[in-house]
């Protein structure tokens, strides 16, 4: 089962409790988890969104794949990390090898210079995307404010009924400007 959160383009997260239902869920049906978390550096207001694997069981049935395309502004590189459950991992290098054969070392190179390099950069590229920043390169007024849309409903909630859990919402929500 795959989940991604932060999500595209609801903004939404999952937190730690969503997360260990989800985790109770694919142990109960033997569903192995995968988490795309491709946005997990893309942040505001200093709330930084849980892995998936941080969450109680969630090593023992997911993986986690991370995209360098979204951190690190690498669009069209294809590559990333997976992490997680070492079988599955194992599996996932299985079925890879069998159909493609491999990332440009260059590409690599540049891979590895992104995660071991200054790391101040995510500082200011969560600055830059910030809706603040953008709308204010958009032109829009200062009486422009904030709203906030309604949070969306998650399969966080049925995972949590399935595995007799209280349901957990995800956090957060688009945001949108408007002229007030």
């Amino acid at each position: 089962m795959h989940i991604n959160y932060p999500s595209n383009p609801t903004t939404a997260s999952a937190d730690l409790e969503c997360f260990a239902a989800v985790a109770v869920f694919g142990l109960r049906h033997n569903i192995i988890i995968c988490h795309d978390n491709a946005y997990s550096e893309v942040y505001f207001d200093g709330v930084r969104p849980p892995s998936f694997l941080q969450a109680k069981d969630a090593k023992k049935i997911g993986i986690e794949f991370h995209s360098l395309s979204k951190t690190y502004l690498m669009t069209g590189w294809r590559i990333g990390v997976a992490v997680g459950h070492a079988d599955v991992i194992a599996a996932l290098g299985d079925v890879k090898s069998n159909y493609e054969t491999g990332i440009f070392p260059v590409v690599q190179q540049a891979g590895v210079a992104a995660l071991t390099g200054d790391q101040s950069l995510l500082e200011t590229m969560r600055r830059h995307f910030s809706g603040d920043a953008i709308y204010s390169r958009m032109g829009l007024p200062a009486s422009a404010t904030w709203c906030k849309c309604p949070r969306r409903r998650s399969m966080c909630g049925e995972a949590s009924r399935a595995a007799s859990h209280r349901p957990a919402s995800p956090s957060g929500s688009s945001m949108r400007r408007a002229w007030s």
